[in-house]
């Protein structure tokens, strides 16, 4: 299961690389063609914008059977999208990352492979500021990132409490 999860993360990730490539070329035309030019050249594009958010809906679909399909794994995304702001795509991560909490059960060592622990670097008596390694998974990271800031957006205990 976890390698068919792997495979439809994997196209996930490679659709909405080609939609952030083709939006921001459309949008920053705006300036340099006439609206006519502008409405034809989006208007060439409308329907590869539209198979890919096909595509992209048909995967999500995909992952969501997939996980329904497995009870243990149901139940353990369950358990991570009850969290404010996370969703498909971050439960996915980390169910990927930990091997479906098989493989890394320490939430310690979670946090530091997820790059949200700083080290300190020292030696002797030279003391370096808090860092997080560069061996961190990035993407763990960003996603963990962008949940917190929809968290904060949509729960009004949270936008409470933080802002």
């Amino acid at each position: 299961m976890l390698a068919e999860l792997d495979r439809l993360r994997a196209r996930r990730r490679r659709l909405v690389g080609v939609l952030q490539v083709l939006q921001p070329p459309l949008a920053s035309n705006e300036g340099f063609f006439s609206p006519s030019e502008q409405q034809a050249e989006q208007q060439g594009c409308a329907a590869s914008f539209r198979a890919l958010r096909q595509d992209l809906a048909a995967v999500e679909k995909a992952l969501k059977a997939l996980l329904a399909a497995d009870t243990a794994a149901a139940h353990r995304y369950e358990r991570i999208t009850c969290v404010p702001g996370v969703g498909l795509v971050t439960a996915v991560e980390i169910l990927l990352m930990t091997k479906e909490f098989q493989h890394s059960t320490d939430p310690n060592h979670y946090a530091s492979y997820a790059g949200g622990v700083p080290f300190e670097r020292s030696a002797g008596p030279y003391k370096g500021r808090p860092r997080v390694r560069a061996q961190a998974n990035k993407q763990v990271k960003t996603l963990r990132h962008l949940a917190a800031l929809s968290a904060v957006r949509f729960s009004p205990v949270l936008k409470a409490y933080l802002l």
